[in-house]
């Protein structure tokens, strides 16, 4: 006859009591920590019988030679007080042979190179209110007009990503900014911004065409290398200095190298030469710095003005 058992054991456990145990010795501790004074232990810090002066030593000997004496500035034997006087004179007049580079940062970009800030290329000329009103409910690329920072970035973030070879009318584009959004590689609202008709404009031009084709190229294409330093103000000949840029594109055919810069400032025909002429120097550090890279000579640069849907040679 099976013997049955009344009760059963349950292996199970609370930690309800445990939980409560360790709330309570955390609260305990919280207090306990309030009430410590942090002045209560005085560390006796150990202080040093010999400071070191900030000023420099320059020591000088006397040694008695016969009837005369000999006179020495650091290990350096001089001729006489004079000596001692002119040497002394020679350290305190100390200049360093470059303080000049001590100044300059080390390292530059090519719009600090021409003196403008690469923040401002895509701002408009145009003029704007001295108390400019500003909608803070809204993002400010959703504010600005066509033409501002804004606009300039979105055109520049979608020349990057989009596929050139899918470019060869406006609907096109717009269907390749619509698959850059949907992709995330741009904005929703930079894909809004970006104005498609005139980026249909430029893939119309004969270097778009060229672009349009496959030919080998650079985008946003970044570089660092070694400039004179001359470039970057006075008393900086003979330095070198790290250059840092970024070139929007370039062609890279078998007889050179074609520089593209994308401008998206408000420009008219009366005032597109004097902005391609700010922008000259820029362009030519790009020039300079593919050259240098890939061992090819530049045949040609060019500016892009998209407010006017042109090119303009520098």
């Amino acid at each position: 006859m099976a013997i049955k058992h009344g009760s059963k054991v349950d292996k199970s456990y609370s930690s309800a009591s445990m939980t409560d145990l360790m709330f309570l010795l955390l609260l305990f501790l919280l207090i306990a920590t309030t009430l410590i004074n942090p002045n209560a232990l005085k560390l006796m810090l150990p202080k040093s019988a010999n400071q070191l002066k900030d000023k420099a030593i320059t020591t000088v000997s006397i040694q008695q030679a016969g009837s005369g004496y000999n006179y020495y500035v650091e290990l350096e034997k001089v001729s006489g007080i004079d000596g001692v006087e002119q040497a002394l004179q020679d350290a305190l007049s100390f200049r360093y042979a470059h303080e000049a580079a001590t100044r300059a940062p080390s390292k530059q970009t090519a719009t600090n190179r021409k003196g403008r800030a690469k923040d401002e290329e895509a701002a408009e000329d145009t003029q704007e209110p001295k108390f400019p009103t500003r909608d803070f409910r809204h993002p400010s690329f959703l504010t600005e007009s066509r033409g501002g920072k804004a606009y300039g970035s979105a055109i520049h973030a979608v020349l990057q990503y989009l596929r050139y070879e899918n470019c060869g009318s406006e609907d096109d584009v717009k269907a390749e900014i619509a698959r850059l959004v949907s992709q995330k590689f741009i904005t929703e609202e930079q894909g809004k911004l970006a104005d498609s008709g005139k980026i249909a404009a430029f893939f119309d031009t004969e270097i778009g065409r060229k672009l349009r084709t496959g030919r080998p190229c650079l985008r946003e294409f970044k570089f660092s290398i070694l400039d004179d330093g001359s470039h970057y103000g006075d008393g900086l000949e003979g330095e070198q200095v790290l250059l840092q840029g970024v070139v929007d594109c370039a062609l890279l055919e078998k007889d050179g190298i074609v520089v593209l810069d994308f401008k998206t400032d408000h420009v008219t025909e009366s005032t597109v030469a004097a902005a391609a002429e700010r922008y000259r120097l820029q362009v030519q550090t790009y020039a300079e710095a593919l050259s240098r890279i890939y061992e090819m000579p530049v045949k040609a640069k060019y500016l892009y003005f998209f407010q006017l849907g042109r090119f303009v040679e520098v």
